[in-house]
């Protein structure tokens, strides 16, 4: 349990829920720590329960639509209560539910946060909007600090 996991997710051909990856690719780029890797997805799947369990800490990165379009916000996840009344088990998760799956399966649910930016335009196309563009550095460099204050 010595690595970051970092989880970009979004649909990249639905504009700015395409932030996700982006950020991903970018701490990808940035990033050539061994004790880092970076996932860009289109959705979480269950299957990202076990690289989950395996991580010191999990940052997660995705889209808003709720609040002021280019903000950026961060919450820290915590797993719930083992519990296998939590819900179906479908094909497509919460960060909050993987947790939770990680440590029912595998006995383990690491620090995790969800940093998240409010979109603008969630219509087909690629790229992002030209408010969600421009929080796109100060996003990737909130990772970067999340990473750098989680080293061992």
């Amino acid at each position: 349990m010595s690595r970051v996991l970092v989880i970009g997710y979004g649909n990249v051909l639905r504009t700015d829920d395409g932030i996700g990856p982006a950020v991903a690719a970018c701490v990808a780029q940035r990033c050539a720590a061994a004790d880092v890797e970076v996932l860009s997805l289109h959705q979480l799947l269950p299957e990202l329960a076990e690289p989950i369990s395996q991580a010191r800490q999990v940052v997660f990165i995705d889209a808003s639509i709720d609040g002021v379009p280019g903000t950026i916000a961060c919450w820290r996840l915590l797993p719930g209560p083992e519990t296998e009344a939590a819900g179906p088990l479908v094909h497509h998760l919460d960060p909050q539910r993987l947790l939770e799956l990680a440590q029912l399966l595998y006995g383990h649910a690491p620090a995790a946060a969800l940093v998240s930016v409010v979109g603008q335009d969630f219509s087909l196309g690629e790229g992002l909007s030209e408010c969600v563009r421009h929080a796109l550095p100060d996003t990737v460099a909130h990772v970067d600090t999340m990473i750098a204050a989680s080293s061992p």
